[in-house]
């Protein structure tokens, strides 16, 4: 068994921790539509027991899988339909997803044309607490190829 403790490796381990949240509200909605109480309190509670691929749909969608937070299924399922609050959403996304990919791309140019001045070993090094800015003008390397 590999442990990396305090690294940036993804695990199994994340996924099943944000699962266990997601089964856990699924559960308390789907209590909560069993009876009349919950039904008043609970705006969000499940009724009937969804579809299987609805389910699974909702349990591992990345949003929630990987980076959080946890939705609820109703709204889940209200988002793919269209629904309520969600019908407000305009069908045809082209030019805000391709303003978002220039924007990727501009920040990956950015990213590879500062890499030379701020070097990933001088960014995460821990053998020193030294500033980065100090790691940087203090190389004698980068200040040759830069004219500090």
């Amino acid at each position: 068994m590999i442990v990396e403790y305090g690294g940036w490796g993804l695990t199994i381990v994340t996924v099943i921790m944000f699962e266990t949240i997601y089964i856990s509200k699924f559960g308390w909605d789907l209590q909560d539509g069993g009876s009349e109480e919950g039904k008043k309190l609970n705006k969000k509670a499940i009724v009937n027991f969804p579809p299987l691929l609805e389910y699974l749909a909702a349990a591992f969608c990345g949003t929630q899988t990987f980076a959080g937070p946890s939705t609820n299924f109703k709204d889940f399922v209200d988002f793919i339909y269209r629904r309520n609050e969600f019908e407000k959403i305009p069908e045809s996304h082209t030019k805000e997803s391709l303003k978002r990919a220039l924007l990727g791309l501009f920040y990956t140019i950015v990213h590879a044309v500062t890499s030379k001045l701020f070097p990933f070993h001088l960014l995460y090094s821990l053998e020193d607490n030294y500033n980065v800015f100090y790691k940087v003008f203090s190389d004698p390397k980068i200040c040759r190829d830069f004219y500090c």
